[in-house]
């Protein structure tokens, strides 16, 4: 994996940052941005119009969630720089790439999150021992956070309070937007994988769709079934 310094990533940052808005076509605009604090990884969020949107990760190594809908550019290791821009461009043409529309369900579990944090909670998945272990040398399918342990946590003291979470619908809503980049992820002990809202993602999102302010918490009265979470409401 490519190696760099403090100083050094924040220059490739603003590299790929100017080069990414120079080969998007004019209908796309960059609403977020963000750099990984452990490698070289770019995560950028990419507005079209219509409410259509397009997560874009770069790197140097391959992401570690399985079906997560986002477009990745390899790098290289060493990173290649020459030929980003042109390759950018050509993969920015595909018609399949992984947009996605942004669902009012989608919304209100975004305003969830963000009040939950605001109370000290996050939202916590139990991990196969194996891929806690191999440090992301093993891949996380998006399809387990239907089928482990999943719960609602304190951020700062998961022994503190863990309370078991089942309800599928939320489950999916939240692996569809930590696939998305608005959740990063922290390793606890235990396997524990805590997911943290990615407010610098979210708030543009809930400001360019105007719904920040809507009744939220009904809307989510309505598909929503666990117990532990309605009484969070």
């Amino acid at each position: 994996m490519t190696k760099f310094t403090i100083d050094n990533k924040a220059l490739l940052f603003n590299y790929l940052y100017k080069n990414v808005a120079k080969a998007l076509p004019a209908t796309c605009s960059i609403r977020a941005a963000n750099f990984s604090k452990s490698d070289i990884s770019a995560y950028f969020l990419l507005k079209y119009a219509h409410n259509l949107w397009l997560t874009l990760r770069t790197a140097d190594h391959p992401l570690w969630l399985k079906n997560a809908q986002q477009l990745q550019i390899d790098l290289g290791d060493p990173a290649d720089l020459v030929r980003f821009s042109a390759h950018l461009k050509k993969c920015l043409a595909l018609k399949k790439n992984n947009y996605f529309h942004i669902t009012l369900a989608e919304i209100s579990i975004l305003n969830f999150l963000l009040s939950l944090e605001q109370r000290g909670l996050i939202c916590v998945l139990r991990l196969p021992a194996k891929i806690s272990s191999s440090h992301k040398s093993l891949p996380l399918n998006l399809s387990m956070f239907m089928t482990q342990d999943f719960y609602l946590g304190k951020r700062n003291n998961l022994n503190h309070l863990l309370l078991p979470i089942k309800d599928e619908e939320f489950q999916k809503i939240v692996a569809r937007l930590y696939g998305r980049n608005f959740l990063f992820s922290q390793f606890s002990g235990h396997s524990l994988l805590k997911l943290l809202p990615t407010n610098q993602w979210i708030l543009p999102v809930l400001s360019d769709l105007d719904q920040k302010n809507t009744n939220w918490q009904q809307n989510c009265q309505q598909f929503l079934s666990d117990k532990t979470l309605l009484k969070q409401l």
